[in-house]
């Protein structure tokens, strides 16, 4: 698959996320408070720190109750992101694309491996719990 499809997929699944939400948030008095961007990208920072350090503990102290309830666990996303452990790297999550109302985000971005790579396509879907973001989704695209 081309970057340039890659890019295309999504963009077009931004667009569609994006008319959803303002769909959804239509008729209210105020969108959602900025104050959550850097809470978002700090839970996401922490995943990324973990996963380099293929900390499964750490890992496991950011995906929701519910999440793992579905199945989602830190063994699966390590596995995700090094699908051939003895060969596979991780650098970072690149490309992000925020999405977020009140107590929803989703975060589109790239499992990117090297300086080289032009990343694979991951949707990571958070929840607020309690005042905390927490890893809801972690599906690869």
């Amino acid at each position: 698959m081309s970057i340039r499809f890659r890019k295309q997929i999504i963009l077009s699944v931004m667009l569609a996320l994006s008319m959803s939400i303002i769909i959804l948030t239509c008729g209210k008095d105020e969108g959602p408070s900025r104050d959550e961007i850097p809470l978002i990208k700090n839970t996401l920072a922490q995943l990324e720190d973990a996963v380099k350090n293929h900390n499964a503990l750490k890992i496991d102290s950011l995906i929701s109750p519910e999440a793992l309830g579905l199945g989602y666990s830190p063994e699966q996303i390590l596995a995700d992101i090094y699908p051939d452990s003895s060969k596979a790297s991780f650098l970072s999550f690149g490309d992000r694309n925020f999405l977020y109302v009140e107590d929803k985000a989703l975060v589109n971005c790239l499992i990117i491996s090297d300086t080289t790579d032009p990343g694979r396509p991951v949707e990571i879907t958070l929840a607020k719990n309690e005042g905390v973001w927490l890893i809801k989704k972690f599906d690869l695209k």
